[in-house]
């Protein structure tokens, strides 16, 4: 448990589960318990000190004011920021800020993305809220253009994130921050192969293009492109999965996954993907018949019933239950309802099983990234869940569209957190979830 924190200096002792990792900031003692693995660094930086002590703390040459204007410096000057912060260590060795200071070094995307510089000036209108939510995007945006990770384990997840902090800026008006993202993820997704770049960011990428080409901002060109880019991770089955990489070396054989040569996919990211491509279809753009063939097939194959979808495939199936498919059944039944598939009663059931059951979303969240029983669904399920079913609340319309979106953003207003922000998975940060929470309220018409 110890070895996480290696860089930081943190004096830690380890035990076996469950684990323990004993802080020493100054004279205090402070145990930890660390049995939830990726979360481990975000306890200990929570308990380290996420915001200012009091809100003049930025005033002065004490060790708290030095430590909170490297912070602040760190949104736009990492390297003098990270020199700020050895000099308070240099010259305050034995505050606990010292501390602070080194485990900021050690992590400094974790450590932007968990902290509040200062308590947001908002009202209890939903207005207020969203302008709060924007301005935090704006300045958690990191100097390169992306948003910070709430742990370096999802690395993997930075382009996907900020596809969707992006595209909420981008609804927001605030063009000149989704500019200069816009302008990192096309590099970024460039210089990735279709085979390697992950189905979410692929998917996201693709929503994105399709709205700054109806806002006038994008190409025709673009959208071919990201059509191009997400056709060109679909597996030989029709499925999509984490990344086409991921999908055709698969093999399994540990941890319970049955050993296999059908490589794996997953009917979330078939889903989403397929959505995303036939909205590209309704607007007008061409879209390779082929392709939306070959993943209708697969997710007629992935399909139980409706509202059903295993959430592996093509072996095992599993988690096939009405509750456990409310993350991906929306998106997958609107994409077959675009493609005559299905009739769009069955839209109606998937859309009338994620409303009422939509609860069973919220007790992992912030929690586990582990598929918790009875359902089986994880922290991370609840942001992508809600979007992907209010786009299916509006793509199915109807007389309860507008008071079931209400509805969604009601809740989404609910769970706000004190500094303006959203979370559901500690792991993906805060920039994540907010982004998610814009883009429902904007279905919504808020």
């Amino acid at each position: 448990r110890a070895k996480p924190f290696g860089r930081s200096g943190l004096p830690l002792a380890s035990a076996q589960p469950p684990a323990l990792a004993v802080l020493k900031p100054g004279s205090k003692r402070r145990r930890v318990t660390a049995n939830m693995g990726v979360f481990d660094h975000v306890e200990v930086l929570s308990l380290l000190g996420a915001e200012p002590e009091s809100r003049g703390a930025t005033e002065g040459d004490g060790p708290e004011a030095r430590y909170w204007r490297a912070a602040a410096l760190a949104r736009t000057d990492r390297a003098a920021s990270g020199a700020a912060l050895v000099d308070l260590e240099s010259k305050h060795p034995d505050s606990p800020w010292a501390l602070k200071a080194r485990a900021r070094r050690a992590f400094p995307d974790l450590a932007i993305g968990y902290e509040s510089l200062s308590a947001p000036e908002r009202g209890d209108d939903v207005e207020s809220l969203i302008a709060g939510a924007v301005e935090l995007l704006v300045t958690t945006q990191l100097p390169d253009g992306s948003w910070p990770m709430g742990h370096p384990t999802n690395e993997p997840h930075r382009e996907g994130i900020s596809v969707l902090c992006a595209h909420a800026l981008l609804i927001h008006g605030r063009n000149e921050a989704a500019d200069k993202a816009y302008a990192w993820l096309a590099r970024r997704i460039e210089a990735q192969s279709d085979e390697a770049l992950n189905s979410f960011t692929a998917a996201y990428w693709l929503d994105l293009e399709l709205d700054r080409f109806e806002l006038g901002v994008g190409s025709e060109d673009a959208v071919a492109a990201a059509i191009a880019k997400l056709a060109g991770g679909q597996l030989d089955s029709g499925a999509w999965s984490y990344s086409r990489e991921f999908g055709e070396r698969w093999r399994g054989g540990f941890s319970g996954w049955p050993t296999t040569d059908r490589g794996r996919a997953h009917g979330m990211n078939s889903g989403i993907a397929m959505d995303s491509l036939t909205r590209a279809r309704e607007r007008g753009h061409r879209v390779p018949s082929d392709v939306l063939d070959r993943g209708r097939a697969a997710l007629e194959e992935m399909r139980v019933e409706a509202g059903r979808y295993t959430y592996t495939w093509p072996e095992p199936r599993n988690f096939e239950g009405a509750v456990s498919s409310i993350g991906r059944a929306p998106a997958a039944e609107t994409a077959l309802w675009r493609m005559d598939a299905i009739e769009k009663s069955d839209l109606a059931i998937a859309v009338q099983t994620f409303f009422d059951r939509r609860d069973v979303l919220l007790p992992p969240a912030k929690l586990s990234d582990s598929w918790l029983p009875p359902h089986m669904i994880s922290g991370y399920f609840h942001s992508f869940a809600v979007l992907h079913g209010a786009r299916a609340i509006a793509a199915l319309g109807g007389k309860r569209r507008d008071a079931r979106l209400a509805a969604l953003a009601e809740d989404v207003v609910a769970r706000v957190e004190s500094d303006g922000s959203w979370v559901d998975t500690l792991g993906l940060g805060k920039p994540y979830a907010t982004a998610m929470a814009l883009l429902i309220l904007d279905l919504a018409g808020k």
